[in-house]
């Protein structure tokens, strides 16, 4: 099966608009007064209807958006971020990060490739499985001699499963949703976004990964999933969208 070529970047257009919020952000933030604190919504605050998530759950599990830029590295963020909740569950007092950028440099791009994106997944998986992804303590948090260990995993792409599936696995750590980029994705500024029903992926198809970190329910009685995007906090409401998934999909998760 073809892998698709991209790592899921937004659309220049999309990235030329979120310069100048971001610009417009930086201005403001400048001109605030030092002594003014900003609180980060909680879920909660952003979405009505949750039933369950992993965002505040036994401590800080996934940590918060990441902007990934132009950098097609959307599957190495949802990888470091999947490993991340699985060891904090796991280790409740060794609350850590993992270094996605690390994880990037030891993925090899093969010649024919024209990104590093989700092409590398199954590359990845084995280097996780094998190497390990490397562990980053959290400031004033970790173990003594931790520097530098690698902690190993193993992870699958789980083809054309259902949401009540995707839901079943959700209750027991989060998963990453593989999708197409849409335009409707790209320009999203945080209403309910319905995916589309899986295509065919070819070489020229542009994938993306989204971590799934929760779901809950709209006032019209649609399950909906939380998903925390690596697109910075200006995309969605504050980096998160909810999706509606009526269509079998593609995740990443633990392996069974």
């Amino acid at each position: 099966m073809n892998q698709g070529i991209t790592g899921g970047k937004a659309s220049k257009s999309n990235q030329r608009s979120q310069a100048k919020e971001n610009a417009k952000a930086r201005k403001v933030a400048e001109a605030s007064s030092p002594s003014q604190v900003t609180k980060e919504p909680t879920l909660e605050e952003l979405f009505s209807g949750i039933i369950y998530h992993w965002a505040s759950a036994n401590g800080q599990i996934v940590g918060g958006v990441i902007d990934q830029g132009k950098r097609e590295i959307c599957w190495a963020i949802c990888l470091a971020r999947l490993l991340q909740a699985l060891y904090n569950m796991e280790h409740p007092h060794d609350q850590i990060t993992f270094s996605f950028d690390e994880l990037v440099g030891q993925i090899k791009q093969d010649k024919e490739e024209k990104s590093l994106g989700l092409a590398n997944l199954k590359k990845a998986f084995a280097h996780i499985s094998v190497k390990g992804m490397l562990k980053t303590p959290t400031k004033g948090v970790g173990m003594v001699g931790d520097k530098g260990k690698k902690v190993q995993e193993n992870f699958h792409l789980y083809e054309d499963v259902d949401f009540s599936n995707i839901r079943e696995r959700l209750d027991r750590s989060p998963v990453a949703l593989r999708l197409e980029i849409k335009n409707k994705l790209s320009s999203n500024r945080g209403e309910i976004y319905y995916l589309p029903k899986k295509g065919i992926i070819t070489k020229n198809t542009r994938l993306h990964c989204i971590l799934l970190i929760g779901y809950g329910m709209t006032e019209q009685g649609e399950l909906y999933f939380i998903g925390q995007n690596s697109w910075g906090e200006l995309w969605g409401r504050q980096g998160y969208v909810r999706i509606v998934i009526n269509h079998k999909c593609d995740i990443i998760c633990r392996k069974d």
